[in-house]
């Protein structure tokens, strides 16, 4: 292993340059690092002169600069907007030290299968802003799944639509106690009209075999019903499978999936009635 450089850019196009060099990674909390093989790292970037750590709640867009950590997140929405899917995900994730440390975009960039706002943000139809080899807006789905949009690329922003973010949302961490990893995630997000019709229903389950896994078999049966018609024992599932993990077996996690699913989906009814 020869010696680390870091790197300090002044300039989005210093930062273009220096991202596709052979074995420079962006380095953000630096919580993830030590979980790859640090030996093959021959740079690091910090991208703490550039100034991406910001939201915006303005406009059409909810957009969260790369290096806002989670406290910042959880800070913003406990003043603006307690009801957002963001503030709930991540108001019991990790620690407090780890909330100060560990940024959006690094977040998104690693995707843990245990991460609290891949839920929320896969959910949310989120966008990520790249610059490097690629350059512009892509789909979060596409971003996490594409080798090649990973490749030579920093993330430098992430948005998505306020509208989506209605506030008759649910979030569960599969978690022993406080502190624990969750072996998976479920976001729920619905929009609801005034006469109490669901007009949109995003599912997603995070931590499973797919790594994550859109809901759509449970969707369409609840997608354009009155909530009074619904009932939730009477839905059907999508087919998810889990790997064993050291909190819960998989046999465990699938049963309480099937548990928690439905009833996160009771909640929301609940919060519309």
């Amino acid at each position: 292993m020869g010696e680390l450089v870091w790197y300090f850019p002044d300039s989005i196009e210093e930062l273009k340059e220096i991202v596709q060099e052979e074995g420079v990674v962006v380095h953000g909390g630096g919580t993830g690092l030590l979980r790859g093989d640090i030996r093959r790292y021959k740079g690091l970037v910090d991208l703490g002169k550039l100034g991406f750590s910001y939201i915006k709640n303005d406009g059409e867009f909810v957009e969260i600069g790369a290096t806002s950590t989670y406290n910042d997140l959880v800070s913003f929405f406990k003043e603006k907007n307690t009801k957002s899917i963001l503030y709930k995900s991540l108001l019991e994730s990790a620690t407090t030290p780890l909330r100060n440390r560990i940024t959006i975009g690094g977040s998104v960039a690693y995707f843990p299968p245990w991460s609290d706002i891949a839920g929320p943000l896969l959910a949310l139809s989120s966008e990520v802003y790249l610059t490097g080899s690629r350059e512009g807006w892509f789909k979060l789905t596409d971003y996490v799944q594409s080798k090649e949009l990973k490749k030579g690329t920093a993330i430098l922003k992430i948005r998505y639509e306020k509208e989506k973010d209605s506030g008759y949302s649910h979030h569960f961490r599969a978690v022993r106690n406080r502190v624990d990893h969750p072996a998976f995630t479920i976001t729920l997000l619905m929009e609801v009209s005034d006469n109490r019709e669901i007009q949109a229903a995003t599912f997603y389950v995070v931590g499973s075999k797919d790594r994550f896994k859109k809901l759509t078999v449970l969707e369409s049966q609840v997608i354009g019903k009155r909530v009074d018609d619904i009932h939730v024992e009477s839905l059907s599932l999508d087919n998810v499978e889990f790997y064993g993990k050291v909190q819960f077996s998989p046999e465990y996690q699938r049963t309480l999936f099937e548990v928690e699913v439905k009833r996160g989906i009771y909640k929301i009814l609940e919060m519309v009635k």
